[in-house]
């Protein structure tokens, strides 16, 4: 039996069908990279080739727009410390800096993790993360450093769009950090602690 031409596309969003033995067609979706970098799929088997091919377009919109997810009710608290072992490994083999490694640790046990960690990776959008961002710049800290937090979640939903478990890193739609707003804040702060001292 004829078999159909395989697309070796491996980038994510790459499709294939093709025919198996019993006759029927297998249609093939690429969703991210796993930790090893090989592709991470997912199959549908159909009894027609037209059905398999309905099957992997809308698939295909569906990855593209976001609406599919994968194993995307993994808590944050999980997945980022399988991350942070995945950066020990790194850094053991000289991948990354011993300051990255460390700035990574810091700022993911001391910020990220107790304000994400019960979230799942499918329900942490930008809104939400949005709130975050504003709360840490209402409180006075340093544009450098909420770009710091924001750096660090990115990297960590990254390599979580890169494996297929969101499809969509919500970071990349978040608002930007504007040091005017954090030096209004301290400006405000030690117009009122003057005007106390004053008093």
């Amino acid at each position: 039996m004829a078999r159909e031409k395989k697309n070796n596309r491996r980038s994510k969003g790459g499709g294939s069908i093709f025919a198996t033995q019993n006759g029927k067609y297998k249609a093939q979706l690429t969703i991210g990279t796993k930790e090893d970098g090989s592709p991470k799929k997912i199959t549908h088997t159909c009894d027609t080739k037209t059905e398999a091919q309905e099957w992997l377009r809308k698939k295909q919109i569906e990855l593209s727009t976001g609406e599919l997810t994968v194993k995307g009710d993994i808590k944050f608290y999980d997945y980022t410390s399988r991350w942070m072992n995945r950066n020990k490994k790194r850094r053991l083999a000289n991948i990354i800096k011993a300051k990255t490694f460390a700035e990574y640790e810091q700022v993911t046990n001391s910020v990220l993790l107790p304000y994400f960690g019960s979230f799942s990776l499918n329900k942490l959008d930008t809104n939400t993360i949005d709130a975050f961002l504003q709360d840490k710049t209402t409180a006075g800290y340093a544009s450098k450093t909420v770009k710091k937090y924001k750096t660090v979640l990115h990297n960590i939903l990254g390599q979580a769009v890169k494996e297929g478990i969101i499809n969509r890193n919500p970071v990349d739609y978040c608002m930007a950090i504007r040091q005017k707003e954090v030096n209004r804040n301290i400006n405000s702060e030690r117009r009122y602690f003057a005007h106390i001292g004053g008093g």
